[in-house]
């Protein structure tokens, strides 16, 4: 462990647009929001580690694809870092690059 660089977010963070952000908060995201199956999955604290995962990729809720693009700035892609701000605070997640939901290709 000794070898570990400590960081802040900012020295890690990629140039790219919405590559550094928080939310959805409040209104924006709600339980009204979820629907019974689609392609757009919402992470949440039981995604995170789990384990000897790193992230896990099942029991996840779903929003519908107009929901989605009004939270396209929330998207979280495969290689991303995703970390929680609500709830059980400083849960980490490294999307994996064989993720489920990972073939939506969208421009940030």
């Amino acid at each position: 462990m000794s070898e570990w660089k400590i960081l802040q977010v900012e020295d890690i963070v990629s140039s790219q647009k919405y590559s550094c952000i928080g939310g959805p908060f409040g209104s924006n995201l709600t339980t009204k929001d979820y629907v019974s199956k689609s392609n757009f999955p919402v992470i949440r604290g039981n995604n995170f580690i789990a384990g000897d995962r790193y992230f896990y990729d099942k029991d996840f809720v779903f929003i519908s694809e107009e929901k989605a693009e009004s939270l396209i700035q929330n998207s979280a892609y495969p290689g991303d870092l995703v970390f929680t701000q609500r709830g059980t605070i400083g849960q980490v997640a490294l999307i994996p690059y064989n993720s489920k939901y990972s073939s939506r290709s969208v421009e940030r």
